[in-house]
């Protein structure tokens, strides 16, 4: 093929990458709260945010996550391998809204460290 054949195909090519992506994005609904409490219990969220306050007992990891869209975020992490969080940590929590003692927290299924 000569030159002015590929720079067409590269154009359409773009263009329908383009349409489909604009098509797509219409129909994907990402929800944004402004408080845990707004959650109902057993949701899967995911929180970006600024590791504030670290503890450990036992099995557990305690954080509170200062996040991007809600304010504080208390967060339970049950690990089965070491991990190595710190305070100013800016993270990712993947994880389920859960009620205890009549607060809701997440129940991380995954840390990710940015």
């Amino acid at each position: 093929m000569d030159e002015k054949h590929l720079t067409k195909i590269a154009f359409f090519g773009t263009i329908l990458g383009l349409l489909f992506l604009w098509g797509y994005s219409q129909q994907v609904h990402l929800e944004s709260f402004a408080h845990l409490d707004e959650l109902p219990s057993e949701k899967e969220i995911t929180v970006r945010g600024i590791v504030t306050k670290i503890s450990q007992q036992e099995k557990a990891w305690f954080l509170e996550v200062d996040g991007e869209t809600i304010e504080k975020v208390p967060v339970v992490l049950f690990p089965e391998e070491d991990i190595f969080l710190q305070e100013g940590d800016y993270v990712e929590i993947a994880g389920q809204t859960k009620n205890y003692k009549g607060k809701k927290e997440i129940v991380a299924s995954e840390v990710v460290v940015k």
